[in-house]
Parts: C-alpha cells; structure tokens; sequence
C-alpha cells in the first residue's frame, strides 16, 4: 500500500474543505464580513483592504510537526506511524488557506459596489482507520475479513475574481456577488470504494475496487499506476487559466428592530470546468492475489518472484483518460442573528451548513464587548467537528482604519505547526471619504 501517502502528502504540500472562519461572519463592521454575505458593510465611501491572510486545519491525527519529521539533509519524510495512536474509525484532515489579496469597495446611502481577488487553497481527506493499519502492520489482521481501505480526498486551488453588488432600502439590504474562478490545481475522488478481502484458508487476497481519482497538476503516474506516483511541484500558478467557472453569493441583511438583525446568505453556488492537464484514473474491477508458491525451497539456489511482483502490480493498474472534468463547489448557507444587548455588550447566534462536511450543521453563540470607541473584543463557543471550540477575536478601529484578528479552536494552542486544531484570520483596511463604526 505504497499508495496511501500520497494523499496526505498533497494536504500537506497545499497547506503551507472545510469549515471557514465563524469569527467575522458577523462582524458587519468588517470590510471582509462579506466574503460569507454580500449585503454585509454597507458604508458611505471608499474602502480598501490591505492582504487578509485566512489559516485554518482540522486535523483528527497529529499536528504537522508530529506528522513530519525534517532529515539533516533538508528533505522531508511523512511519518505514517504518528497516525496510530490517536486513530478513529473515520479520520479526517481539513485545510484552508485563503489569501484576498485586493479588496475595494465604494458605497454611497443606497448603493454599494466592490472588485476583490482571493487566492483559495483547499483541502480534506477522509481516511478508513484499516487504511493506515494495512499500511504499518500489513493484512495478517484482517485474515477473513473484507475492509473498506478507500479514501476520500479532495483538494484545488483557484483565482477567483468577485464584483459585489448591494442596495439597500430603509431596513433591508440585497446583495449579490459573481466570481470568476479560474483553477490551477485539482484532485479529486469522485468514487473511492476499494474493497480487501483475505480469506481465512489459504489467505489470497481479493482486492474490489471502484475508484475515480481527477487530477489536474498534482500527481502523474507512470504507466497507469498506482504503484508509480509522482507529486508534482506546485509551481504552476497562472492568475488567468483555461480552467474556468462561475460562482454566485446572495445575501440579505435585515434589521428587524432597532437591536435585532437577521443576515442569511448563500455562497460558493457554482462550478468549476476543468478542461487543461487534467487525467482521470479509474479502477473498476475485482482481482485476486495468488502469491508465489515455492517448492523445495531448501534445495534451490535461486528463487525468482519477479513473476509475482509483476502480479501484485498489477492489480492496482488503472485506465487513463483526459475527459474534461465539472466541479461543482461544496454550497454553504448561513445564517446569523444579531442581537445588541446595551450599547457596549452584542450576541450573536451563527448557523453554518455544508452538506458534505463530518459535522454538515455548525452552530456558534458569539459575544462581543465594545470597550471604548476603538476597540473591541469578541469571545465564541461552537461545535465546529463535533468538538468543543473556544475562539477570540479583537477589533482595533480608528476614523480611517480598522486592524482586526480572530483565533479559532484556541483549546489545542496557538502554533500552527504544532497544533491540530487552527485557525487564525488577520487583516487591516482603510476607509476614506467616511468612515468605519462598530454600530
């Protein structure tokens, strides 16, 4: 099973899908609240962000540093034992890194418009628990059983280029943003069972499998196969590519009363057509391994097995095409309920959805003190993974800027090289011809 490090290679290399940030969903105050709303900061003038850097891994194994171990020679090795003991029947690892790198916005009493540009690296996997016990300890136990070693992985990177368009009424505010996504990266497995049996008589090995794996730039395969993978170096990044799509946000922002505020939006509503380097390697088929039967061995000289060799590769050959390929993002909506208890102390209620994630359901209970006209600090509690998280968050505003951070799963530690639970948003704007306020 030479091939299961691969996977957790191309999510490390990207890291340098999942859940976003909760921490500025809400913060309205923000100019980047309305990556997760369109018809969020809704203010007089001119407004611009300097890069906002978004980190964020989940990880239910090892941290990085644990994961990896650096050789003296400056070279890397992924160590798949550290996996082991903290192994669960369903192991997952998430990561993003997003970096918005322009970001302009002008509104006036009614209307609002704004460009901006992201660099989105994502991705996850999902790996059986008999997956990397196969790999370390072989199949002796899992004699007459069948397990499902198949893992589920995902992972691009993209341009996307977004025009946000608000208007708003007296209570109530609409918003759309259409981006343009042009993708450099890809990896996916659309299908993913990969079935080993042992049998319990004389141990052969029936391997069933139906896989699909898309790949645009990161692996190729020698000759079709499995066995024979190389990671690419991810030095392939055009602002412009043929791999083109469309993505649409909506968002609505209302003010129900003069303390209570509703915002509900849906994002990342779109596709990705996948056209350029891209390879699709299937497996759809059911083979069996006999091994090599050796008589006499005590009398021979020399035992050949390259016939064998030959066997055990190829039963992980797969077919090759170059189809072009349709992503379609994962959808996300949420929805957020603002509500200001006194001038200086604000709730906020935040529900996420994401079908296709662990946990598809994300609530967090935020509150935030204003502790005098320039800063502001947030607390948040939510069950991001199914796991408790604590986050923190700081807002320093001042008549032309605002710097802002938020710290999420604070409970595994702030270093992101150690910790397996991270997630850290950081940025600062300016706003010209009006000015930024927390209410």
């Amino acid at each position: 099973m030479r091939g299961f490090p691969f996977i957790i290679s191309i999510c490390l290399n990207l890291t340098t899908w999942a859940q976003p940030e909760l921490s500025i969903i809400g913060s309205q105050e923000l100019l980047q609240s309305d990556i997760y709303n369109p018809a969020s900061f809704h203010q007089v003038g001119w407004h611009f962000a300097f890069p906002s850097l978004l980190y964020n891994v989940f990880h239910t194994g090892p941290g990085y540093q644990k994961l990896v171990k650096r050789n003296a020679d400056g070279s890397n090795i992924l160590q798949i034992s550290a996996l082991r003991p903290g192994l669960q029947d369903n192991n997952y690892l998430y990561s993003d890194l997003r970096l918005q790198s322009l970001k302009i916005k002008f509104g006036e009493t009614h209307w609002s418009v704004g460009l901006d540009h992201e660099i989105i690296f994502h991705n996850s996997i999902l790996y059986p628990r008999e997956l990397v016990g196969l790999y370390l300890d072989g199949n002796q136990q899992f004699i007459g059983k069948t397990i499902q070693i198949g893992p589920v992985g995902q992972a691009y990177s993209l341009n996307s280029y977004g025009l946000n368009l608000a208007y708003r009424s007296d209570k109530i505010t609409l918003g759309i943003k259409p981006r343009f996504l042009f993708g450099n990266h890809f990896a996916n497995t659309s299908r993913s069972s990969a079935l080993l049996t042992t049998s319990e008589d004389v141990y052969q090995i029936s391997l069933s499998t139906d896989l699909r794996f898309d790949n645009v730039g990161l692996l190729s395969f020698d000759d079709a196969n499995f066995l024979n993978y190389q990671i690419l170096p991810l030095d392939r990044w055009r602002l412009i590519t043929k791999n083109s799509g469309l993505a649409l946000d909506f968002g609505i922002n209302m003010d129900l009363s003069k303390n209570f505020n509703l915002a509900l939006s849906v994002i990342d509503w779109g596709s990705i057509h996948w056209t350029d380097g891209i390879r699709s390697y299937v497996s759809r088929q059911t083979i069996q391994y006999n091994g090599i039967e050796v008589l006499d061995l005590f009398n021979k000289d020399q035992i050949d097995i390259g016939g064998a060799l030959d066997s055990l590769t190829n039963i992980f050959v797969l077919m090759e095409n170059e189809s072009a390929i349709r992503f379609r993002l994962p959808t996300k909506y949420i929805a957020t309920a603002n509500y200001q208890l006194s001038p200086q102390w604000e709730v906020r209620l935040i529900t996420y959805y994401q079908k296709d994630l662990d946990e598809a359901l994300v609530l967090a209970l935020q509150t935030s003190l204003s502790i005098n006209q320039s800063l502001k600090l947030g607390s948040m509690i939510s069950n991001r993974h199914d796991e408790l998280n604590l986050g923190i968050s700081a807002i320093l505003n001042k008549p032309k800027w605002i710097g802002f951070f938020a710290i999420d799963q604070l409970l595994f530690g702030i270093n992101p090289l150690a910790s397996n639970h991270f997630n850290l948003r950081l940025g600062l704007n300016l706003h010209f011809s009006g000015t930024a306020s927390f209410n």
